[in-house]
């Protein structure tokens, strides 16, 4: 009778075990569905976002409002790659990291300086410290050059008497070069 009883025991037992392994098998199952459908989903928010972000705007330096560009980002890492070697180049998942980041700031404007900004301290993150040396050195050769144009087109406005302040400083001279 021991014996009977005994077994009765480990039948229970295993059962009782079978039940909940196959209980947390279900539920694993069930829950592995679970996230994959709410993975899917989030996939499916991002990209649908992603189109919503042709409403994000870029605020140039001239004051101009753009639609924001995501290859010109990617362009503008990519031109500053290929002045650096190996190691110090940005995989183009890290490119696409960065400009998925600028993306999911949310913001409905920003500034074309805010986004350099954000390119920069991202390369740094990826430690990619020549890579962003790299690109804050040809930005700031773009602003020298952005400044010496304007420079130009100052000169060229006095010439062709298109200040309309000086036009307007003295009544009594002429503004007209001779």
């Amino acid at each position: 009778m021991k014996l009977h009883k005994q077994l009765y025991f480990i039948y229970v037992a295993f059962a009782t075990v079978f039940l909940k392994f196959n209980y947390i098998i279900r539920t694993y199952k069930t829950n592995l569905i679970k996230t994959q459908k709410l993975r899917k989903w989030l996939r499916l928010e991002v990209l649908y976002r992603r189109k919503e972000w042709g409403m994000m705007k870029v605020i140039k330096r001239d004051g101009r409002i753009i639609d924001f560009d995501r290859s010109k980002i990617q362009i503008a890492i990519e031109k500053a790659n290929q002045e650096v070697r190996g190691k110090e180049r940005a995989t183009k998942e890290q490119i696409e990291e960065i400009i998925d980041f600028i993306e999911d700031l949310g913001k409905k404007r920003m500034l074309v300086e805010d986004i350099q900004d954000v390119i920069e301290e991202k390369l740094m993150e990826f430690d990619k410290y020549e890579l962003a040396k790299k690109y804050i050195v040809y930005r700031y050769t773009r602003a020298l050059v952005r400044k010496s144009n304007t420079t130009d087109e100052s000169i060229l406005g006095l010439l062709r008497n298109e200040n309309k302040e000086l036009a307007e400083e003295n009544s009594n001279k002429n503004t007209m070069l001779a």
